[in-house]
């Protein structure tokens, strides 16, 4: 979710919360528009804070996926050292191997050729 449809959505609940709160208020029509003319400075304050605060938490998520994006960077650079390093561990493993593997695969075809005679 990017920061301007999180500043829409709120935008849109607030005006819905508003217009329900003022159609199911137990005030006549007259008293509200009073208390809304009287209020409207508050109102207009309050709302000012709530847009400041939407633009932090806007810098926020922008902050924290640019951290986020390095912080994997800095993950996937750690895992291929680490991988790098596992694979130069075993190399000498592996070569020991496939000599030991090549070794028995000759004494194997020894063998063989051993029963071939004993059997004829």
């Amino acid at each position: 979710m990017n920061g301007k449809s999180l500043l829409t959505g709120f935008i849109i609940g607030g005006i819905a919360a508003g217009i329900a709160t003022i159609l199911t208020a137990p005030n006549s029509g007259k008293e509200t528009r009073k208390y809304l003319s009287e209020n409207k400075d508050t109102w207009i304050e309050q709302l000012s804070q709530i847009k400041l605060d939407l633009g932090e938490i806007t810098k926020s998520i922008t902050i924290l996926s640019t951290e986020g994006k390095d912080g994997v960077t800095s993950f996937i650079r750690d895992v291929k050292t680490l991988i790098e390093g596992w694979q130069a561990e075993i190399k000498p493993h592996q070569e020991q191997l496939k000599s030991e593997i090549d070794v028995i695969q000759d004494t194997i075809q020894e063998l063989e050729r051993t029963l071939e005679l004993h059997t004829k």
